[in-house]
C-alpha cells in the first residue's frame, strides 16, 4: 500500500511541475496547473471515508467483539469464544447459581464489548465442580469401591459374568468409563468377573498318573494325587473327584493313584498282646483294649485286626489266641487279621 501511495505522489508532482499553460476564460491570463492546485483550498473528507478509516484501524489492531455465552456449556463456550478470535480463560463454578448445571451463568466481559484479539474471557458455570471418574477395570471389587468412594462417587454392582482373562471378583467393565465427568454422588455401574466359564472334566480312572495329570492340566485344572492301596497296577488312577461334570478352570481335581500290590509280613499278634502294660490288663484284659493296642502297632504295615466272637468258648476257664493269616505270612496291604480264641491255657479276655 505504501508503494502505491508513492507512485501516485510522484505522478502528481510531475503534473504539478508541468509549465504548459492552461486555457482560461476569455479576458483572463493563462495559468499553470501548479498555480491552480496551489491556490485551491483543501476540502474535508466525506463521512464514508471516515467510517472506512475506523474499520480499517479496528481490523489492523485485531479487535473482536465478546460473544454472549449465557446458557452455553463449557465446550460450547470455548467454541464460541474461539470463533470470535478470543480465548477462554479461567473456568469457575458456583454451586448456588441458578440455571442448568454446568452452563454459563456469568462471564467476565459483557457481550458486545470490543476486545483485542486473543483476549481471555473468564466464565462461571452453575453447579458444583464435576468429579472425574477413576478407572477401576481389572481391580478387585473391594479396591474399586474404595477408589470410587474416595472420588465422591457410589459403586453400583450389576450382574456378574464369566471372563476368560480377568480373575473372579475383579471388575470387567465400568459405566461411565474412566475420565468421564459426573456430579458428586453419582453412581458408577461395574460388572464383576466370575472367572472363566466351566468346562468338562476329563475322566482319568484307569489311566496312568502321568497321562491323567496331563489331560487334567490341558483342560485348565490343578491336580492333587493321593497314593492308595489297590490291586490295580502301580501308578494307575483308581479314583477321581469330581469324576465328571463341569468345573471352572483353575479348580483342583483330586485323583487316587494305586501304589500297586504291596506285600507285607503278618506280625505275631500274641507277641504284641504281651506288650500291653499291666495297668491296662488288670484285673482282666478287655477285648476292645486288646484290638486297639494291636491296631496301633500294625497300622504302619497297612494291616488291621478284628476279633471273631463266634469262636469263643465261654465254658472253658482259659483260651488260646489264634490268628489268621498266621504270623510270618506275606499278604497285601489292607489285609484284616482275624483273631480267634479257643479253650486252653492263655490270658483271659473279657469279651
Amino acid at each position: 500500500m505504501k508503494a502505491a501511495s508513492a507512485d501516485g505522489k510522484d505522478a502528481m508532482n510531475r503534473v504539478l511541475r508541468a509549465d504548459s499553460p492552461i486555457k482560461t476564460a476569455p479576458g483572463r491570463p493563462a495559468e499553470s496547473l501548479h498555480n491552480i492546485v496551489k491556490a485551491a483550498p483543501p476540502k474535508p473528507l466525506p463521512a464514508l471515508c471516515c467510517l472506512l478509516l475506523v474499520v480499517l484501524t479496528l481490523v489492523a489492531c485485531g479487535s473482536s467483539s465478546a460473544p454472549d455465552l449465557g446458557g452455553l456449556t463449557e465446550p460450547q463456550a470455548r467454541e464460541a469464544v474461539a470463533a470470535s478470535g478470543l480465548i477462554l480463560g479461567r473456568v469457575s463454578y458456583d454451586a448456588k447459581a441458578e440455571g442448568r448445571v454446568w452452563t454459563v451463568c456469568a462471564q467476565s466481559v459483557a457481550a458486545g464489548t470490543s476486545l483485542e484479539k486473543d483476549a481471555p474471557i473468564n466464565i462461571t458455570l452453575a453447579g458444583a465442580p464435576p468429579v472425574k471418574v477413576p478407572g477401576v477395570v481389572t481391580q478387585s471389587l473391594k479396591r474399586a469401591r474404595h477408589r470410587l468412594e474416595a472420588a465422591g462417587l457410589v459403586l453400583r454392582q450389576t450382574t456378574p459374568r464369566y471372563h476368560e482373562a480377568i480373575d473372579a471378583g475383579h471388575v470387567v467393565k465400568q459405566t461411565p468409563q474412566s475420565g468421564a465427568l459426573l456430579p458428586a454422588g453419582s453412581k458408577v455401574a461395574v460388572v464383576v468377573s466370575k472367572g472363566p466359564a466351566p468346562v468338562s472334566v476329563p475322566e482319568t480312572v484307569g489311566l496312568l498318573e502321568d497321562e491323567a495329570r496331563s489331560r487334567l492340566k490341558d483342560a485348565g485344572f490343578r491336580v492333587m494325587s493321593t497314593l492308595v492301596d489297590s490291586e490295580a497296577r502301580e501308578g494307575e488312577v483308581v479314583g477321581q473327584e469330581p469324576g465328571s461334570g463341569r468345573l471352572q478352570p483353575g479348580r483342583t481335581v483330586r485323583i487316587s493313584v494305586s501304589r500297586g500290590v504291596v506285600l507285607v509280613k503278618v506280625p505275631d499278634v500274641y507277641a504284641i498282646l504281651g506288650t500291653i502294660p499291666s495297668s491296662l490288663s488288670s484285673p482282666q484284659l478287655k477285648a476292645s483294649v486288646a484290638v486297639a493296642w494291636i491296631n496301633d502297632h500294625i497300622a504302619d504295615l497297612g494291616l488291621s485286626a478284628a476279633i471273631d466272637n463266634s469262636a469263643i468258648d465261654s465254658t472253658q476257664g482259659g483260651r488260646e489266641y489264634l490268628q489268621y493269616p498266621r504270623a510270618g505270612t506275606m499278604v497285601p496291604r489292607g489285609t484284616v487279621i482275624r483273631m480267634e480264641f479257643t479253650s486252653g491255657p492263655g490270658r483271659v479276655l473279657d469279651l
